[in-house]
């Protein structure tokens, strides 16, 4: 919206012609005093309000925009022509309550599209008069073009957002916890494929900066991006350099999440955290970024310092002995144990990423299953770009001071090496407490083994 130059003039302005003499008599005034801002000349209809402040005129359009200001038919003074010659026409006008600015032509009115395009009409020095609703809807909509003006051209931008988020508990953190969820960005091409190169986000709130252990950049699904994510902790910024840069078709859309890893602080209780996009110069793109409002910023979290309210959660690798086993045409190739400890509450495990320090790869094996009391909770078609085997859990349920065994299954491809080796390490845990639904920061104790797929 508009606020360029305005100027608010007593309770009127605009454009029209009011046949006035078939209602009352008017009475000739030999000069203007600073009172009569009602006029007319005494050869033609048309009223104007004449603004004292601004040194100018604005006509009334019909008697429906005189009234609408309760002014009398009584108030009006009749001056001379050349004195009314005097007070050049008011052009921009914005209703009471608005910050839409409007361009008056006769009895036309034409909505400036933005400040640029005042300075293009050369209506930058111009009083913008506050008229009344009534007043301005007496005018027939018009555009640029029906008065003779170039429609600029049309900006192809990116489109970014910021969604609101409900945390637990009012939006509260929980420090010496994982994967926290801080902010969920929406970046969307115009009609044209573009990409996005980097991002930086301010975080603001906190006076700890040491409480941030890490940060990280996710997509829609929360498969981790490939970038390059720095906390700048001097500056406050997340810096997340995408390579390559980010590629996006006509159209679509792509989200950014942030989440963070806290360590512990005690005193870090009164805190917050908020992500912020200051301006546009924040987004590196093959196009230029445009937002309904900046800066964009996040759902603000307050952090909370009491690291004894959340469940804790440990994984305790197994061994296979000397070569696992196959069931069913399929190998086992991880046993592993997961532990409630702190018998405060439940514990959700959502994620559990393996990986292989063997030479096994895609050529070698596909449809990881893992499974509880023989029970399939999850599947994997096959190894990511990164080899890892990547299980997002729908429901695994760890009681408060409980335990929960679970196996990893591998099928074996036709051509497989029977030689490929394998010895699968937990590299990631993601797990919740069930009270503030907040990722607990999670003990993971490998153990180094190697097998061979023969």
């Amino acid at each position: 919206m508009l606020i360029l130059n305005r100027k608010i003039a007593y309770s009127a302005f605009l454009i029209f012609s009011v046949w006035l003499f078939l209602f009352f008599n008017l009475q000739p005034a030999a000069a203007l005093t600073a009172p009569a801002v009602q006029v007319k000349t005494k050869d033609s209809p048309t009223v104007y309000f004449l603004s004292n402040r601004h040194s100018v005129r604005k006509t009334y359009i019909n008697a429906a925009s005189y009234l609408s200001y309760g002014n009398k038919w009584s108030e009006i003074k009749i001056i001379d022509p050349a004195e009314l010659a005097m007070w050049p026409e008011a052009n921009l006008f914005q209703a009471s309550g608005s910050d839409d600015i409007y361009y008056i032509s006769g009895y036309r009115k034409i909505l400036i599209k933005s400040p640029a395009d005042l300075m293009r009409f050369n209506l930058t020095g111009d009083p913008v008069l506050e008229v009344s609703t009534v007043d301005l809807a007496q005018y027939q909509s018009a555009s640029y073009v029906d008065i003779g003006w170039e429609e600029p051209a049309s900006v192809v931008s990116f489109a970014v957002s910021c969604d609101t988020l409900e945390g637990a508990h009012n939006n509260t953190l929980v420090t010496n916890t994982d994967r926290n969820l801080l902010g969920i960005f929406r970046f969307r091409a115009p009609d044209q494929t573009a990409t996005l190169t980097s991002i930086t986000f301010n975080l603001g709130g906190i006076y700890t900066r040491s409480i941030v252990s890490s940060i990280m950049a996710r997509d829609e699904d929360d498969r981790d991006y490939d970038a390059n994510v720095n906390w700048r902790q001097n500056e406050h910024q997340i810096v997340i350099n995408f390579r390559p840069p980010l590629e996006f078709l006509a159209g679509e859309e792509k989200v950014v999440k942030i989440l963070a890893d806290l360590g512990a602080c005690p005193t870090c209780t009164n805190q917050t955290m908020r992500l912020e996009l200051s301006a546009a110069t924040d987004i590196e793109a093959s196009l230029p970024v445009s937002s309904a409002v900046w800066p964009i910023q996040s759902t603000a979290f307050t952090l909370l310092a009491n690291d004894k309210l959340l469940a804790q959660v440990r994984l305790q690798a197994e061994t296979l002995g000397d070569t696992g086993s196959i069931v069913g045409g399929s190998r086992v190739i991880a046993k592993f144990k997961i532990y409630e400890d702190s018998g405060q509450e439940d514990a959700i495990i959502k994620q559990i990423i393996f990986r292989n320090n063997g030479s096994a790869n895609k050529n070698d094996w596909d449809n990881f299953r893992l499974l509880k009391d023989g029970q399939v909770i999850a599947r994997v078609a096959t190894v990511d770009s990164n080899n890892r085997i990547d299980f997002n859990i729908n429901y695994l349920r760890i009681a408060k001071d409980g335990s929960a065994a679970l196996t990893v299954e591998a099928g074996l491809i036709n051509a497989y090496n029977p030689q490929a080796t394998y010895g699968l390490q937990v590299s990631q845990l993601t797990a919740v407490g069930n009270t503030y639904n907040l990722t607990v920061n999670p003990e993971i104790h490998n153990i180094s083994e190697s097998h061979t797929l023969n």
